[in-house]
């Protein structure tokens, strides 16, 4: 009896570890950047506290409460909560705690990702050379139609079970070619460019390692360039044993077909048996492999062929696509994917030679994708993939348009510059937009997608319909190509440091992703972290990953598109999917390299003779926000700009969604409670009662803005009679739906929140409220704006309108501050002043 006892006791904690998983970056964070991780639980939401421990001595070193994010779509049974430890800087080795379970060991240091990965991915496509008795063959293959023999040896195998070389495929879907060949190439010299302008000697032996691969591609790609013509597009094996024997130059294909059994052959109708289907376009592979040679000539190292051999191929190919490329396409139309391909091709060209041809043509082909922004419904941004509004998107290469333009950009004039700055913001806002419109606990870059029927959506993951169906796969390429964007756009901003840092997280997530911060705490690079997927191919193991490699990846629901698989087994499927989520290919290990290259280096300055790291907050900050609606952007916004100001002045900050998470015991643990745009209805009793004594007992201060007033019956809710009192007895009455600009004028230059401020001060744009009174006569007012400065006019005023107040009748130092709808209210300095004035006053510091 006293064992069972004992079991039942220990159910509830049995329980919880069962169903909970610690997700973080596997490998680790950088001790001066953003530092994401993720609860994941199945069926109870009563996760109130995380811990990091240092993993060498078990000692708890920081602690928190996780920001309750609920489901996301239908995603399992799954419940989430994030985590943000970017307040906490020491290098060492930890884990974080949650209860009874902890996550992986991870790194917190300095140049983390770049020991933990680079060299192992240079060493992969060093394994996939092509060689042997394969690479023999490749010396002495027959072209359709042709007579002679050409030598197309080298090159890289794609992927884990395909040992054909390709320099791109999907060609008969229009919109989805992939960079294969050519991106590994070209990657690989613009993370050689990146790491050589890193300080220090420490990327010596890895740039070696980069330059002796980056000659072996060149070869290959001057190799298979086709005189008077482009590049032989494909070398491979069709036969089910992917013999030596049964190489052949590969034409284009006209579909893609999944095997019905191991032993399957692929051939018949499926290709385009003429001279042109067996070289490529700009889209298929053309473009940056006219890159890739040109770049590889401005590096200056060669190997089988000269310097001077790469720029001749590249310029050649360069002539035939100016003139033949339409006719080079499935559909004898340009679209997106030559635009970039091209405009990448002719900025090389252009930067290697300083041929004012290939400028001019970079122009066009900039000027011609600079044109392709649409808007569809609320999504204004986005790239159109054609001449009408179908948008682009990618499964590998979907940060490649933006690529290609910030490569261009040091070579267009100063008009051009502006329109591409413009531009690149404009789409990593979309970027950004369509990434959180939705629950997303992860940060997964989300995107604009269209079927072959027309119906549109967005979405996490890449469609089954699309027309490369049944093709499609994880998107890990995809992610990498869009941190690679986001990276090298954020130096385009230096006087908005606010934007570049939103960039720089918003781009780690997508790694953070590939690296084990995903709802499967899968590491998907082999060799690295927990739970590498294996590849299996009818069941067997016939194919095995590769250290160094990347996997296809995470993808939408096999069934249901609005859930989400990974590594389905063939004895689960009983098809030919496991190379959906589990083979690796080049593409993914391409982009991400350059990705991880990308990152600009953070300095810390030293404080007062030791590193700000190493010392404890000196207090703590409780946030609240709304995880959507018509605030989520300020609220974003708002935590970018929270956590550079507390990481540079010594504070914490956690955040949360959910008031019902605030009792006694939680709020005792924080000097502020700041309210951005979280309504004041809805809460549970005891959260009320723990809130109303935290500020009549002045246990911490409190700010709020915007939405903390909006007081009266709402969403079912009726008005909770102490807030209204603590705002000045006001309920809402109305409020301005075109939005205004307007002046506010202070009242109280004395009050600490004022230090600093003038007089009057604009507000650029805010929908302003009105009440049905003023609040003056229970409040002390700070300042108020001047209704008859709203631009444009509106009937909707109040008369005497205060908008910063606080109420001294309250113990608890607390500060309203009305203005708090539009992120743009952080470009304002007088903004962000009057915010960090109300923070380190309130928190009594």
């Amino acid at each position: 009896m006293r064992y069972r006892f004992f079991f039942i006791s220990l159910l509830p904690c049995w329980l919880f570890a069962q169903s909970t998983r610690v997700l973080v970056n596997q490998v680790g964070y950088e001790s001066l950047g953003p530092k994401r991780a993720v609860i994941e639980a199945v069926g109870h939401s009563d996760i109130s506290a995380y811990e990091l421990v240092n993993d060498s001595t078990g000692k708890v070193v920081y602690t928190g409460v996780p920001v309750f994010c609920g489901p996301v779509d239908k995603w399992k049974r799954w419940l989430f909560w994030t985590i943000d430890l970017s307040g906490y800087r020491t290098a060492g080795v930890y884990r974080l705690r949650v209860g009874a379970v902890c996550s992986h060991p991870f790194v917190i240091g300095s140049n983390v990702l770049e020991k933990a990965t680079l060299s192992d991915i240079v060493y992969y496509f060093k394994g996939q050379r092509s060689a042997g008795l394969i690479d023999k063959a490749d010396h002495h293959l027959l072209p359709g139609g042709g007579k002679d023999t050409l030598d197309l040896h080298g090159g890289w195998y794609d992927a884990t079970g395909d040992y054909g070389k390709h320099l791109s495929h999907l060609s008969f879907s229009s919109y989805f070619n992939p960079q294969q060949i050519p991106l590994v190439e070209y990657s690989l010299l613009k993370t050689g460019e990146l790491l050589a302008a890193r300080p220090g000697g420490d990327f010596r032996q890895i740039m070696r390692r980069i330059t002796d691969e980056a000659v072996y591609g060149a070869d290959y790609l001057c190799r298979v360039h086709a005189k008077g013509g482009s590049f032989y597009r494909s070398v491979s094996a069709p036969g089910p044993g992917k013999l030596p024997g049964d190489r052949v130059v590969g034409p284009e294909q006209r579909s893609y077909r999944i095997k019905q059994s191991k032993d399957q052959s692929f051939a018949g109708d499926r290709i385009v048996d003429d001279w042109r289907g067996y070289q490529v376009s700009y889209r298929s592979g053309g473009g940056m492999a006219i890159a890739a040679l040109a770049m590889a000539f401005s590096a200056g190292n060669s190997g089988d062929y000269s310097v001077g051999d790469y720029l001749k191929a590249a310029e050649e190919a360069f002539a035939f696509l100016e003139k033949e490329n339409a006719a080079m396409t499935n559909d004898g139309k340009e679209n997106i994917l030559d635009d970039y391909c091209a405009l990448s091709a002719a900025t090389e060209l252009y930067k290697a030679t300083r041929n004012i041809v290939y400028k001019e043509a970079a122009g066009r082909r900039a000027s011609r994708l600079l044109r392709r922004f649409a808007v569809w419904r609320n999504y204004d941004g986005y790239w159109r993939a054609d001449d009408k509004g179908r948008p682009f998107f990618h499964p590998s290469d979907a940060g490649l348009p933006l690529v290609s333009l910030l490569y261009y950009y040091p070579y267009a004039d100063e008009d051009t510059r502006l329109s591409i700055r413009a531009a690149v913001r404009r789409s990593l806002e979309y970027e950004m937009k369509i990434t959180y419109e939705v629950t997303n606990p992860f940060g997964y870059s989300r995107q604009l997608v269209q079927d072959t029927l027309g119906n549109r959506w967005s979405a996490f993951f890449f469609p089954h319909g699309s027309e490369a169906s049944p093709w499609w796969q994880g998107e890990n390429a995809r992610l990498g190509s869009i941190a690679a964007a986001a990276r090298l756009a954020a130096p385009l901003f230096p006087n908005d440091q606010l934007f570049a840092d939103s960039l720089q997280r918003f781009a780690l997530d997508q790694l953070n992703w590939v690296l084990g911060l995903n709802p499967f705490d899968a590491g998907m690079l082999e060799g690295t972290g927990l739970h590498n997927p294996a590849y299996g191919f009818f069941g067997t193991f016939e194919y095995t990953n590769a250290p160094g490699g990347i996997v296809n990846g995470i993808t939408s629901g096999l069934d249901d598109e609005h859930d989400i698989d990974l590594n389905l087994s063939y004895a689960v499927t009983g098809k030919d999917y496991d190379w959906r989520w589990a083979e690796q290919w080049l593409p993914h290990a391409s982009w991400f390299m350059l990705a991880v290259a990308a990152r600009e280096p953070v300095v810390a300055a030293p404080v007062a003779g030791s590193l700000r790291a190493e010392a404890s907050p000196r207090f703590r900050v409780l946030a609240l926000y709304e995880n959507g609606g018509h605030h989520i952007d300020f609220s974003r916004r708002a935590r970018v700009w929270l956590d550079r100001l507390a990481a540079d002045s010594n504070f914490a900050v956690d955040y949360s969604n959910h008031a019902d998470t605030m009792t006694e015991s939680l709020l005792a643990r924080y000097s502020l409670v700041i309210q951005l745009d979280y309504v004041p209805y809805g809460w549970r009793r005891e959260t009320m009662t723990a809130f109303q004594d935290y500020i009549d007992q002045g246990r911490g201060g409190w700010i709020g803005f915007h939405h903390a007033t909006l007081l009266g019956e709402f969403d079912g809710y009726p008005v909770w009679p102490w807030f209204s009192e603590f705002m000045g007895g006001i309920r809402w009455k109305s409020y301005i739906p075109q939005f205004a600009s307007a002046i506010v004028h202070v009242e109280d230059h004395n009050h600490p929140v004022m230090k600093g401020i003038p007089d009057s001060f604009s507000v650029v744009k805010e929908e302003w409220y009105t009440y049905d009174k003023s609040p003056r006569s229970g409040v002390h007012v700070i300042a108020s704006v001047d209704e008859s400065s709203y631009r444009p006019d509106t009937v909707v005023k109040m008369g005497d309108h205060p908008v910063i107040w606080t109420n001294e009748g309250k113990r608890a130092r607390n500060v309203y501050v009305f203005m708090g709808h539009s992120p743009v209210l952080f470009d304002e300095p007088v903004y962000r002043r009057i915010f960090s004035n109300a923070i380190f006053w309130a928190a009594e510091k």
